[in-house]
């Protein structure tokens, strides 16, 4: 499957959510953003179409497509997607058995409150949290945690356990080198935009 664009929902997170129900057991997937365009237009949209290629590949009903949910039943997985824009609706979320793996995964986490991202905390049970977001304002839990990680760093490797912490930029992204440049040339290469 070949789309024209290439950003972090299409590419990371619907490639990453789809493997992680079809290959493991009793996985729960959950993802959030702050905004419903993003959630329903990007995350939900690139997860779908590539849900419904698994369903033309090994035939309809190998995975249950619902509006933000998906589940299969080969291995009692399941993908939930929601909006979180209060700390109150993020609570209550656990792996689907004790023991079993479970995915938070923040996305556009600089538009969310510090609030919302403590009460993701207090989901227990969590093996994978993810944040992941465009660049934003100098300031917030995710601008935090870019300018000062306390884990690991790209290129070193991942040790399991332990915080990861990689930047992409336009360097890795060549389709948006034009757009960089221009971007440069408008705001300058200081500007926390950049």
């Amino acid at each position: 499957m070949l789309f024209r664009s290439s950003g972090k929902d299409q590419i990371v997170l619907a490639i990453w959510a789809l493997y992680c129900i079809c290959c493991k057991r009793d996985f729960h997937w959950i993802g959030t953003s702050s905004s419903y365009n993003q959630l329903d237009g990007q995350t939900w949209l690139h997860i779908k179409r590539r849900a419904d290629e698994l369903n033309k590949m090994y035939g309809r009903g190998f995975l249950t497509i619902k509006k933000h949910k998906i589940t299969c039943a080969h291995t009692g997985s399941m993908i939930t997607l929601f909006r979180s824009d209060e700390d109150m609706k993020t609570e209550g979320f656990h792996p689907i058995r004790p023991g079993a793996p479970m995915a938070i995964v923040l996305n556009e986490c600089k538009s969310l409150e510090p609030a919302v991202v403590m009460a993701f905390r207090r989901c227990h049970g969590y093996t994978h949290w993810l944040n992941i977001s465009s660049p934003g304002e100098p300031f917030g839990y995710f601008y935090e945690k870019c300018v000062s990680p306390r884990s690991v760093s790209y290129p070193a490797p991942m040790a399991p356990g332990v915080e990861y912490f990689r930047r992409v930029d336009y360097k890795q992204c060549p389709h948006l080198k034009h757009e960089y440049e221009y971007d440069v040339a408008e705001f300058g290469e200081d500007d926390p935009y950049i």
